[in-house]
């Protein structure tokens, strides 16, 4: 029984992706905290820091030290309860503080006077200070971290909203990076953001997204549906091939093997096929999936014919345009004999095997534009081109084919059939549907001679034309 308020299959979260999801969580927020602890013990420990690669200290103590607050949210968060919520936001609230003392400094030259609180920096013109885009990266992160289990709220939808802003962040750093604009804020060289911090960006992002997708928006990512799984499959291409692109040709230019507007021509062109080339590939999915929903809608499981659905809807359009052309159309109407009989001696098995000999008697001895459909049971009909006199000629050529495959089948019961036609001009036969339960109606008839032993000859003639196979 359906639900009006349970979410649709497709909606419903793939639990295996969840508990995937779930399990790199912990690793990614670890990794996020190791870094940030060996950046501020070298921020405390001079013998440590002249260990580090050049380059380290770009990663201010207080960048370290918000990455590490951020990535305790998170973690404290995801376990749930009551004080791991509160510790959780205790650690977001320290890294709001944090990145608005450090944007203070950059808006009016002055903050909170917590840049260099923690750790000295004597040797930089602006002791302590984090970038803009850190600063701002993680003031999004501290308040994606304090909604981050907001769902179906007012607060729901900005949560949602600032993780997309977080990721975009992510990315606007990560082009700069990519194109050679580490300035691309603006910044002095030496409050850019720095390699270490940009992965650690990034991973607090994922997490981010990894997370808001079992509440908000980004669940469709991890949703059951093809459209889901199209997404998985697509999304990491889009968001990161036209970096690798444009790092290619920027790379081929800077080693003088192109001009620079000969390589940004070149990767705008790949990237523009590619993304065609996507919208190929999900155009083609697309049409698959609505074929394979047609089939499922218009189609018998058993036999593959078409169901009673398909029949009438594909017969009605097939007599509208038979009185275009001015033709006839003609509708033969089956009834499969021993088909209970056959269920009750041998077996439903038995009896499915003697419905597909049925079909593939009826294929054998129709034309492939002949619409074929088994409207429940033992009911067959064929919509065919042609007045009673082709339907007469059908009906032999039936006869003869079962008869000819009952001779070599291994089937217990051979294929027998009652039958009766219909076409379009008779009186009654205006509609598909009156031409149906004409022959409906003619089909019994036969039957119930079939049931008293008699046999109509090959040739019967007459618009009542019903013959038992």
């Amino acid at each position: 029984m359906s639900h009006t308020g349970a979410p649709a299959i497709s909606l419903q979260p793939d639990i295996a992706i969840l508990n995937r999801l779930r399990a790199i969580q912990p690793l990614l927020l670890s990794l996020v905290g190791l870094v940030a602890a060996v950046v501020m013990f070298a921020w405390w420990f001079p013998a440590l820091g002249r260990a580090l690669p050049d380059g380290w200290q770009l990663m201010k103590f207080n960048t370290a030290l918000g990455m590490a607050l951020c990535s305790l949210s998170l973690h404290l968060s995801g376990r749930g309860g009551r004080r791991r919520m509160r510790g959780a936001a205790l650690a977001a609230l320290l890294t709001v503080m944090l990145a608005l003392s450090a944007l203070g400094m950059h808006a009016w030259g002055g903050g909170l006077g917590l840049e260099t609180l923690f750790a000295g920096d004597a040797e930089s013109s602006r002791p302590g200070l984090m970038s803009l885009q850190t600063a701002s990266y993680l003031l999004l992160a501290a308040v994606v971290a304090l909604l981050i289990r907001q769902r179906k709220s007012r607060f729901s939808s900005l949560a949602d909203a600032l993780t997309g802003v977080l990721l975009t962040t992510c990315l606007v750093v990560l082009a700069g990076y990519v194109f050679g604009a580490a300035r691309l804020f603006g910044q002095e060289a030496e409050v850019r953001t720095s390699p270490h911090t940009l992965a650690c960006m990034l991973i607090l992002a994922f997490v981010a997204v990894a997370r808001r997708s079992e509440y908000g928006y980004f669940s469709v990512i991890v949703a059951l549906g093809l459209g889901s799984k199209m997404a998985r499959m697509l999304a990491p291409v889009a968001l990161l091939l036209p970096f690798l692109l444009a790092y290619i040709a920027a790379h081929g230019a800077a080693r003088g093997l192109m001009a620079s507007p000969y390589a940004l021509a070149l990767s705008t062109t790949l990237t523009s096929l590619v993304f065609f080339l996507l919208v190929v590939l999900m155009a083609r999915r697309i049409n698959e999936l609505e074929n394979d929903l047609r089939d499922l809608s218009l189609k018998d499981e058993l036999t593959g014919l078409f169901n009673r659905r398909g029949c009438y809807l594909l017969g009605e359009q097939s007599l509208r345009d038979a009185r275009r052309a001015r033709s006839t159309l003609s509708v033969l109407y089956f009834d499969l004999n021993h088909l209970k009989r056959v269920n009750d001696e041998l077996g439903h098995d038995a009896g499915d095997r003697l419905l597909c000999e049925m079909v593939s008697v009826m294929k054998l001895g129709l034309r492939a534009n002949d619409i074929l459909a088994r409207l429940g049971g033992d009911e067959f009909v064929a919509v065919i081109r042609g007045d009673l006199h082709e339907s007469r000629r059908v009906v032999r050529r039936l006869r003869e084919t079962a008869r000819a495959r009952a001779a070599n089948s291994p089937l217990e019961q051979g294929v027998s059939f009652s039958v009766g036609s219909a076409a379009s001009g008779e009186p009654g036969a205006d509609t598909f549907d009156g031409l149906v339960r004409l022959a409906d109606q003619r089909m019994y008839a036969q039957k119930q001679a079939f049931r008293r032993g008699l046999e109509p000859a090959d040739d019967a003639a007459g618009p009542g034309l019903a013959m038992n196979g």
